[in-house]
């Protein structure tokens, strides 16, 4: 993020986007590391737009596909279900 930023007052870079998933905030078991990064990029998004006092970065968190990947662990689903999460069929 830091070369990034970096670039951004280099260059007359107005848009950066991420592609980041819904497993930032519910994922299966196992799945802790991809969790962390998905929640780790949007945390450095919001220092690099900090840092520049303009915000450039942006994350697009995906929503879950529906019994699909982490979906398709019944006690993961069951959990998203209640928490109003809706998924892409």
């Amino acid at each position: 993020t830091k070369i990034l930023a970096d670039l951004c007052e280099k260059y007359p870079i107005t848009r950066i986007s991420g592609f980041s998933s819904v497993a930032g905030e519910f994922g299966s078991p196992g799945q802790t590391i991809y969790s962390y990064a998905n929640i780790a990029m949007t945390y450095l998004g919001e220092q690099m737009n900090k840092r520049l006092g303009r915000p450039v970065f942006s994350t697009i968190g995906w929503p879950a596909w529906n019994r699909v990947g982490m979906t398709d662990n019944d006690d993961t689903y069951k959990q998203m279900l209640l928490a109003g999460v809706s998924f892409l069929e």
